[in-house]
Order: C-alpha cells, then sequence, then structure tokens
C-alpha cells in the first residue's frame, strides 16, 4: 500500500510538475508571440525608413537628371541658334552676290541701250514706216505702231537671224544685220513708245 500512494505521489507530483512545464511553456509562447509583434513593428518601422530614404534618393537623383536635361537643352539650343545665325548671315552673303551678279547683269545690259541713240537708228527706219511708225513699210508690211517692245525686238532679232517675215524679209534682214543686240533693243524701246 505504501508502494500504491508513493506510486501515487509522484504520479501527482509528476503531474504537477508537467503541468508547471506547460505553464511556462503556455508563458514562453506568449512572449515569444510578443516579441514577434514587437519584431514585426520594428522591421515595419525600419523599411518605412528605408522606404523615404529611398524615395528621397530617387528625388534627389530624377531632380540631378532634370537638372543635366535642362542644361543640354539650354548648350543645344544655344549651339541651334548659333548654327542659324551662322548659317543666315551666308545666307544673306550669298544674296546679296547673287543681287550684286543681277544688277550687274542689268546694268551691262541697260548701259548699252542707255548709251545708244535710239532716235538715230529710227530716221533709217522712218522712210519706210513713217516718222511714228504708222505706215505699212512700202505697202507690204504690218504697221509696227502699238507694238509693245519684245515684240518690237524679236521681230527684229528674226529678221536677222532669217526666221521672221514674209515679203520684206530680204529688206529688213539687211537693214537689221547692221545692228547689235544693244541697238536692236533700244530701237524696240523706242517704236514702242509711239
Amino acid at each position: 500500500m505504501i508502494k500504491v500512494v508513493l506510486f501515487t505521489v509522484v504520479t501527482m507530483l509528476f503531474m504537477v510538475g508537467c503541468s508547471d512545464d506547460a505553464t511556462k511553456s503556455a508563458n514562453a509562447e506568449v512572449k515569444s508571440k510578443q516579441e514577434v509583434k514587437e519584431d514585426v513593428k520594428v522591421a515595419v518601422a525600419e523599411i518605412k525608413e528605408e522606404a523615404k530614404a529611398t524615395a528621397s534618393d530617387v528625388k534627389e537623383d530624377t531632380q540631378a537628371v532634370v537638372a543635366d536635361i535642362k542644361e543640354e537643352t539650354k548648350s543645344v539650343v544655344a549651339d541651334v541658334k548659333e548654327e542659324a545665325k551662322a548659317a543666315l548671315q551666308e545666307s544673306k552673303v550669298v544674296v546679296a552676290e547673287k543681287t550684286a551678279a543681277v544688277q550687274e547683269a542689268i546694268a551691262s545690259v541697260q548701259a548699252p541701250v542707255a548709251t545708244v541713240d535710239a532716235v538715230s537708228l529710227y530716221k533709217v527706219c522712218a522712210g519706210c514706216h513713217g516718222a511714228d511708225a504708222s505706215k505699212p513699210a512700202l505697202n507690204k508690211s504690218q504697221v509696227i505702231k502699238g507694238w509693245d517692245a519684245k515684240k518690237i525686238s524679236d521681230a527684229l532679232h528674226g529678221y536677222k537671224a532669217g526666221t521672221y517675215g514674209g515679203a520684206m524679209k530680204g529688206l529688213m534682214g539687211a537693214q537689221v544685220s547692221k545692228l547689235g543686240d544693244a541697238e536692236i533693243e533700244a530701237l524696240a524701246q523706242h517704236i514702242s513708245k509711239f
């Protein structure tokens, strides 16, 4: 019987000891969950801080890139402006040269016309065409009064080349063959004013 009592006491002690271990173990688990919560809070706070720092770094990097792009853009715009100014200046020079060449060509054509005495030249023509170009030459040609300078010039150049004229072609070809281009132009201008 002592054995039974002893056995019962040992079993109870064992059970009490086990229940203390279970309580201790449960308390340890509770502490672990609280520690985990604290660890999670700390980790979340650290992640937030890192995210803020990263966002700040990204913002600074972006601002630096934008500033670089602005500077490069300013530089490119300045270069383009300079190139455009140079091209414009070059164009002005080319236009001035071309204008001078055209003016020189015009002056070279106008100068001989201005120095030719068209009134004296027409005196030869007046014998057949009349003093004011209102007569048909030898009653065989057209009246040239009222013709414009180009039409007269084309006709005189055609007579000289032998490519223009009807019944009076031979006579007019002989008359015009003595005239130079400047004289033909001066004569055409003079006759066109009748």
